[in-house]
């Protein structure tokens, strides 16, 4: 916590009524660093490690960066993480970053996670397999890698790449994304879902010019079709991940 002393008691300050027990518990404190980084005479404090606790063996597991800034009341965290690993974890450090008005970075994870050959692949099953191998301490190998993913994956990278460029006015740069992505997996079966929930989105945004009407129809077809949301992040992602709703497509 970070405390500060009001004249009569200690007063937390990285928690308020809307942060329940908003302690710092993401990350690990093998690296702690106090530095005014955005230059407003405050400083921010980073607190940088592995958790200690709060996974499965054989989970996905990545260095946590979380970042106290202060907000004039309460230090509220932004958190980042080392490099992917795993595709999964390109898409959801893009949406992370688009949903908090980092485009370009976004757009690198979503770029990454299309065209990376180093990032490796995850599954319901490979988890189930790692997770018995840490516990058990017996080598086994990989199950086969799951065909699906990839393409799921990246034609929901195209899907939100094109919603970047909507809400930069990049209008030219959205359209060829989005002829790029129906060209690209227009007739793959895995990758369908993803590209009709492209369609349904561009169908009503193109009828009204409105953002909020492409995503309501994006969210729609999300609400109606859940399956799409587990390969971008559900329980078996581990504890870092995010747990996808429909309303994540499209925030």
């Amino acid at each position: 916590n970070i405390l500060e002393w009001n004249g009569s008691t200690f007063i937390d300050l990285t928690s308020s009524e809307k942060m329940t027990n908003a302690n710092m518990i993401g990350a690990g404190r093998e690296n702690l660093n106090l530095e005014d980084m955005d230059k407003n005479g405050i400083l921010e404090m980073t607190l940088e490690g592995l958790p200690a606790q709060w996974y499965y063996p054989g989970e996905p597991l990545r260095i946590r960066i979380d970042t106290y800034f202060w907000n004039g009341s309460f230090f509220f965290p932004s958190t980042t993480f080392g490099a992917p690993q795993y595709r999964f974890q390109s898409i959801q450090d893009g949406d992370r970053e688009a949903f908090n008005g980092n485009f370009e970075q976004a757009n690198i994870f979503y770029v990454m996670a299309v065209k990376s050959k180093e990032l490796d692949w995850w599954s319901q099953e490979r988890f189930e397999n790692d997770r018995t191998v840490a516990v058990s301490g017996t080598p086994s190998p990989d199950p086969p890698a799951a065909p699906a993913e990839y393409p799921s994956l990246a034609a929901y990278a195209y899907y939100r790449i094109l919603l970047l460029r909507l809400v930069q006015g990049q209008e030219a740069e959205a359209a060829s994304t989005y002829q790029a992505l129906q060209d690209t997996f227009g007739s793959d079966q895995y990758a369908a879902p993803y590209v009709e929930m492209a369609t349904a989105f561009w169908e009503a945004y193109q009828s009204t010019q409105r953002m909020y009407d492409g995503c309501a129809a994006a969210i729609q077809y999300a609400v109606e079709h859940p399956e799409i949301l587990i390969p971008l992040g559900s329980d078996y992602h581990g504890w870092q991940s995010h747990t996808y709703e429909p309303a994540d497509v499209c925030p």
